[in-house]
């Protein structure tokens, strides 16, 4: 609990940590003014949950920036700590199981929570700008659209939850990739291929028996739930999580036998 508690003190106090919130904020309200351009129309069509769902659901903002944001504060301190030799002083304090535990919660908290913040900061915004009711206007699929039907205000939360597991997955992608390949800039762009891993399959695979097959096997991180099922959300989350946790194993047992 020791090098948790340390952990997340570095997190909540780095500027990069709230520098990547800070984008998330502005690439939200940018994305928003695209679609909707004015501004002065307060109209129902309009309101904060038409503006968020719009900023996050709508546009291919998330999974470009998302990926990076994530990673951005603290996802390669492991790799840091190991290349650095800074490692050492830390199992002298404790165990090297306490250390890798507490440093994988950590990694995924600081990603998940960089992600959370920026969109509940940016519902919020948009609810002090435009404060009136939103109509249901947008015509949405995938994961949980009963939830959209039955309450607006419900699915956003859910997105924004969604992108807490998902910068969670981002950043322990990041440790795991840059622990295994003892790179940090591998681990750093590892989780945005793994996003736009979908996109590229379907643009670069003319044959589309070969590129449905590729899409429902391969695992991906999605911010938006369009894009997917409930159980198929779930089923890859649950995939990457232990692969990353396979993978850091992986590469203890490697430290441990001088391949890193």
């Amino acid at each position: 609990m020791g090098v948790l508690r340390t952990d997340l003190k570095r997190i909540f106090t780095s500027w990069i940590f709230y520098l990547s919130v800070f984008i998330v904020i502005i690439g939200g309200v940018v994305q928003c003014l695209l679609i909707y351009p004015d501004p002065t129309d307060h109209s129902s069509t309009y309101g904060a949950l038409n503006c968020f769902l719009a900023a996050f659901c709508l546009s291919g903002y998330g999974p470009v920036v998302a990926p990076v944001l994530a990673v951005l504060p603290f996802a390669t301190a492991y790799i840091d700590d190991i290349q650095t030799g800074y490692v050492k002083s830390i199992i002298a304090r404790t165990t090297r199981r306490s250390y890798v535990m507490g440093r994988v919660v950590s990694t995924g908290i600081s990603g998940g929570m960089a992600l959370l913040l920026g969109y509940l900061l940016t519902l919020a915004l948009f609810a002090a700008i435009d404060p009136l009711p939103s109509a249901r206007t947008m015509i949405l699929g995938g994961a949980f659209v009963n939830i959209y039907h039955r309450s607006m205000l419900q699915y956003a939360l859910l997105t924004s939850i969604n992108a807490f597991a998902s910068g969670f997955i981002y950043a322990l992608l990041c440790m795991a990739f840059s622990a295994v390949t003892n790179n940090k800039y591998i681990g750093i762009i590892a989780p945005t291929g793994i996003s736009l891993c979908s996109s590229l399959i379907a643009w670069a695979i003319p044959f589309a028996s070969v590129k449905n097959v590729l899409l429902y096997i391969l695992p991906s991180v999605t911010l938006v739930f369009e894009l997917t099922t409930e159980l198929r959300l779930l089923r890859d989350y649950f995939l990457l999580f232990t692969s990353t946790i396979v993978m850091i194993v992986i590469s203890q047992r490697w430290q441990k036998n001088g391949r890193l």
